[in-house]
């Protein structure tokens, strides 16, 4: 409860489904351990009411509507019953087979979800940015990192970027350490079973997002260890606790009971707990402010792109647009489609020549996106090279045709060089594909009034007017008209 690496998934809003389904994940191993030790007992009785396997596989099939992490919920549960109440799998199943049965049923519910919303773009085989032995190679340098944190929680980190391309021989070492672990986690199902469970919780729930299956997105996330740390403090301060009694017990005198006396314990909890509540405390403080967050993650991690753009973001809202502009550049290295956004800051900053410069460049890779070529039309606009923004502006409406703001960057280009004819044309698609947009109204009046259609141009400005009464230039606009004709 106060270790710094589980702060993700409470201050990580759209991470809670974490904490949701890992209460699912201790309901139901709770339930269904409880209810193993009263099974024999019960054996035979007609209830009443729920009973408590009935609401182990309840709160395991909410799980499952929760997060894919829940597929394990099941496994566990036959392994703690194997472990501290039937001695075998044999017998677990003999007494229990139907309940195994009826948790694995709620696996159909997770099938469900994810048939019907896919996340192919995010996770699975299937276009993946690395292979699955390459994501698995990832993920025992990112397991060896989450037991370091476990034990020394400095330098956390809210996104560790994409899976990087790696052979064994780069990662060999991690490789082995995570590879001794199972295999020693394998060992003591035969001596020490208890350990074995803990283990195996480590590895089981770290399973679906930190073994084969790739997730293109990220390569890890301390959010993934919510589980997974209960068994690592689970088993420190079980040996922990073991030692001192073992130690009282061998200290204590030959005659009466064994020592069984919890207290000095505390004296290594207590002042555990209360270091680690002190960094949850540091480390909640880092999330107070998104440029802060992004920050750490640029300081910690070898930075990513993602990171860089990301902190832009955070850095554009801050009002500290030279910074930000020299974030998007270093994304954009690795994030060729952001070099839009970076024109279009640039853009807005008054740059005109360098938002040019970019924006010339991200065409070349994009040349069908008509919102890039928009951008270039106001940039080159904005530099007086009115014929080179009138061609940027056709390209942006050649591509989208039925895009209101394209028309009105072209009519209004048209009107700018004193070609009213096409303005009006233009202007005029802008209203029809936009009539409830008063500037693309003022224009087309504008145009008209170059065609000395004079009425229809009134027409248009209060068109506007009853759309927008209030900020609206086309107060000024009619009015001016109107004192031109004598009105």
């Amino acid at each position: 409860m106060v270790h710094p690496l589980v702060t993700e998934p409470v201050d990580y809003v759209a991470q809670r489904t974490e904490l949701m389904m890992g209460a699912f994940f201790l309901a139901t191993l709770y339930l269904g351990g409880s209810a193993s030790a009263r099974h024999r007992s019960e054996h035979g009785t007609r209830p009443t009411r729920l009973t408590r396997p009935t609401l182990s596989v309840i709160c395991c099939a909410l799980g499952m509507a929760c997060k894919e992490t829940m597929v394990v919920a099941p496994i566990v549960v036959m392994l703690y019953d194997r472990t501290f109440t039937f001695g075998s799998f044999r017998d677990a199943f003999r007494e229990r087979g139907r309940y195994y049965g009826a948790l694995c049923a709620t696996w159909l519910v997770l099938v469900v979800l994810l048939w019907s919303s896919p996340r192919g773009d995010s996770a699975g085989f299937a276009g993946a940015s690395v292979s699955p032995w390459e994501y698995l190679l990832n993920q025992s340098v990112m397991i060896v990192r989450y037991l370091r944190l476990a034990f020394w929680p400095r330098g956390l980190v809210l996104d560790y970027g994409e899976p990087l391309h790696v052979t064994f021989a780069e990662v060999a070492p991690y490789f082995f350490v995570v590879a001794t672990l199972l295999v020693g986690t394998i060992v003591a199902l035969l001596r020490r079973p208890p350990i074995c469970f803990l283990g195996a919780w480590f590895f089981l729930t770290l399973a679906p997002t930190s073994s084969i299956m790739p997730i293109s997105t990220e390569v890890g996330a301390e959010r993934r260890m919510y589980l997974p740390l209960m068994a690592v403090v689970a088993l420190v301060i079980g040996g922990v606790g073991r030692a001192f009694t073992a130690r009282q017990n061998n200290l204590a005198p030959r005659k009466g009971a064994p020592y069984t006396s919890e207290k000095p314990i505390y004296l290594v909890v207590v002042p555990v707990a209360i270091a680690l509540s002190i960094a949850a405390y540091q480390r909640n403080a880092e999330y107070r402010s998104g440029v802060t967050l992004w920050q750490t993650v640029l300081e910690r991690r070898p930075p990513h792109a993602r990171a860089h753009r990301n902190l832009a973001a955070e850095l554009k809202l801050a009002h500290r647009p030279d910074e930000e502009i020299e974030h998007l550049r270093a994304a954009v290295k690795d994030l060729p489609e952001i070099r839009n956004v970076l024109g279009l800051e640039l853009l807005a900053l008054g740059r005109n020549a360098e938002a040019a410069d970019e924006l010339r460049i991200y065409l070349r890779d994009n040349p069908r996106d008509a919102d890039g070529w928009a951008n270039l039309g106001n940039a080159l606009s904005a530099l007086g090279r009115n014929d080179e923004a009138l061609h940027a502006f056709l390209q942006s409406v050649a591509i989208a045709p039925g895009n209101g703001l394209s028309q009105r960057n072209l009519a209004l280009q048209y009107l700018q060089q004193n070609d009213f004819a096409n303005a009006v044309v233009h202007a005029q698609e802008a209203v029809r594909l936009t009539p409830g947009d008063p500037g693309a109204h003022n224009l087309l009046g504008l145009a008209l009034i170059g065609e000395q259609k004079i009425d229809e141009a009134i027409a248009q400005f209060r068109a506007s007017l009853a759309l927008q009464p209030d900020n609206n230039d086309a107060a000024g606009y009619l009015e001016r008209t109107l004192k031109a004709i004598g009105q």
